[in-house]
């Protein structure tokens, strides 16, 4: 099965979109950059190559391409070793970032589409699902905290936590993520993660069955021991002990059929009983084994021992 990472993200990079959301959604994928100034410019980088495909299949159907070309303030490094580029000059960095840069704005899906893609990271590991929003102090740091208040305004489970550098936005709610990528336009992302929760939820219902069953076959391997050890211990000191005979014929029963449930017991007695007086019977001869051999009149068959 292809990898749900590897699906997200070429989803990500394929989506369609039409001129007012490119430009948007460029928004958001530029805050979610990691930026720094550099006299007249803001440098922005990302390790991740699937933001600038992103970034140069929907730059021409925004408002941006009249202003400047992205070939223009791409950046890559030599011998295509580091980290990939963007330089924008300080007033159109803030013009982008203007779109949804306040704090008191109302971000859109589809800026945070674009947000998803240039700092979100999905996590699936053998339990639990994560998808985490990670932004490094400053104008990044804003942005988190806008995701934070979008995402439970909207009804998401998000964490939000503060580390050292870094802020987070978590949601670990697999049904959560589920909605949130159909928002964002990742419906076969999100198809496949359902289908990976549901593969995971058979596989451990049936892993809950085996260990189940393997207890309860553990359980009732040791009971027959243990019954077996009594039996034989009843048979030995029956001749000094006057016990009835439906108690030798449970003992004789038991040896005879080592793997037989007490209710299939009672039914192969002489006189059939149930499960519960075949329970009896084992306590009753169990306490006579723990108290030592004591005459019992045969007349108490039926009354004390049954």
């Amino acid at each position: 099965m292809e990898k749900i990472k590897d699906i997200l993200w070429d989803e990500w990079v394929q989506r369609p979109t039409g001129h007012k959301d490119a430009t948007e959604e460029i928004a958001g994928i530029i805050s979610g950059m990691k930026s720094r100034e550099n006299g007249q410019h803001v440098i922005c980088q990302s390790g991740r190559l699937w933001v600038f495909r992103r970034l140069r299949k929907i730059w021409n159907l925004s408002c941006w391409t009249d202003i400047v070309d992205l070939s223009s303030i791409l950046i890559i490094p030599k011998d295509f070793k580091g980290k990939v580029l963007l330089q924008f000059p300080s007033v159109l960095y803030k013009k982008i970032l203007g779109l949804k840069s306040s704090k008191k704005a109302n971000i859109s899906w589809t800026w945070l589409g674009g947000f998803l893609g240039a700092c979100a990271s999905f996590y699936l590991p053998k339990t639990g699902y994560y998808l985490t929003f990670r932004g490094h102090h400053g104008q990044l740091g804003d942005h988190i905290d806008l995701v934070y208040r979008f995402l439970l305004n909207n009804g998401f489970p998000a964490k939000i936590r503060h580390k050292t550098d870094v802020s987070e936005v978590i949601i670990r709610d697999q049904q959560s993520i589920v909605a949130l990528l159909v928002k964002v336009n990742l419906h076969r992302t999100s198809l496949e993660l359902e289908q990976k929760a549901l593969l995971r939820a058979l596989r451990d219902t049936a892993n809950k069955i085996v260990n189940c069953d393997a207890a309860n076959i553990k359980k009732t391997l040791e009971a027959a021991r243990k019954q077996i050890e009594i039996a034989n211990d009843i048979l030995a000191i029956k001749k000094i002990v006057n016990l009835p005979d439906s108690y030798v014929d449970l003992a004789e029963k038991r040896i005879a059929y080592p793997t037989a449930t007490l209710k299939e017991l009672g039914t192969l007695l002489e006189r059939p009983v149930s499960k519960s007086t075949i329970e009896y019977r084992w306590k009753k001869m169990e306490k006579i084994l723990m108290t030592g051999p004591k005459k019992i009149a045969k007349g108490d068959g039926q009354n004390v021992l049954r």
